[in-house]
């Protein structure tokens, strides 16, 4: 009987996202209509097929009803309006999946983590809101416990190079810390700049009238900082509003290992290589954090997410 450990259901900009854990599912336990064929002339489903044969699981560039709305005994709020069925599109929508999530991950990690099915869609729409208004939402990434839709909409594809990073930080971080958490993974304890929330509270703040730089957060120990204001009359200006008093960091645990994810899937290999040259501090959790990526999830991190073409 089909074992589905994990759903992870996150809104995060418009991406509904989750990490799966399938045990002793297979895909020849359900009726599919596709026929795979390794051989095909025809590139897209070459490589449809390959990946079927790869990870075991669904690539779907032609989804109808049956695909995405039932699964055993769920019916999803969902519905997908089937992609341009020209070569040209699909290639160009398989590449962006591939470039902004899919090719962060082995092919193990794909056949154990990865959901049955990843569908294309030309518009990824949610039905079924738990609030008034929120029903029929477009979204860019929607996840059930079966599949990952993606819209491959010229609209969402046309996006700047920043604008992917951006996005494809948002899929894999979601998609990463909830399998981790699914999975029980922590963070070792040395990874962290402070073994108390409390410590971190107290040095989330720093006062100064100085400009910093990246640098300058490195050297503390934090990937990222940023300008720390508060309202208060502004001698120089003769008005209130707010002022610049110095720098804020992050102020928990969490928040230091969210900042740290991201700034590693943002950041270009060597911006991460003179950060942590510059910074015993940031290199320790750095390394402590890349190996532990590596040994429990299997997970490189120079490899996952979109970096900008420059």
């Amino acid at each position: 009987m089909r074992k589905l450990i994990i759903l992870l259901s996150i809104f995060l900009g418009g991406i509904s996202f989750g990490c799966f854990h399938e045990d002793d599912i297979r895909v020849e336990e359900q009726h599919y209509k596709r026929v795979y064929d390794t051989t095909s002339t025809d590139p897209v489903w070459k490589y449809v097929s390959d990946y079927y044969y790869t990870t075991g699981k669904l690539f779907i560039t032609d989804p109808d009803i049956s695909d995405y709305v039932f699964n055993f005994q769920n019916k999803y709020a969902l519905w997908l309006l089937q992609p341009e069925q020209t070569e040209s599109h699909l290639l160009k929508g398989i590449q962006f999946v591939e470039e902004l999530f899919l090719n962060g991950y082995s092919d193990e990690f794909k056949k154990k983590f990865f959901p049955l099915k990843i569908i294309l869609a030309d518009s990824v729409v949610y039905t079924g809101g738990l609030e008034v208004g929120t029903e029929w939402q477009p979204q860019k990434v929607y996840a059930t416990e079966d599949h990952l839709s993606f819209s491959i909409s010229e609209y969402t594809m046309n996006i700047t190079e920043e604008e992917k990073e951006v996005f494809s930080v948002d899929l894999n971080y979601t998609f990463i810390t909830g399998c981790g958490e699914k999975m029980g993974w922590e963070v070792p304890e040395d990874f962290y700049l402070y073994s108390t929330e409390s410590e971190f509270l107290q040095h989330a703040t720093v006062t100064t009238a100085e400009e910093w730089t990246d640098e300058n957060f490195w050297e503390l120990g934090y990937p990222s900082g940023k300008i720390w204001t508060k309202y208060q009359y502004n001698e120089e200006t003769g008005k209130w509003g707010d002022v610049k008093v110095g720098y804020q960091f992050a102020a928990t645990k969490d928040g230091y290992k969210e900042q740290f994810i991201r700034f590693l899937f943002l950041t270009d290999t060597e911006t991460v290589e003179r950060a942590i040259s510059l910074s015993p501090k940031l290199k320790k959790a750095h390394d402590v954090l890349d190996q532990s990526l590596k040994d429990y999830l299997g997970i490189d991190y120079r490899n996952v997410g979109y970096k900008a073409k420059k």
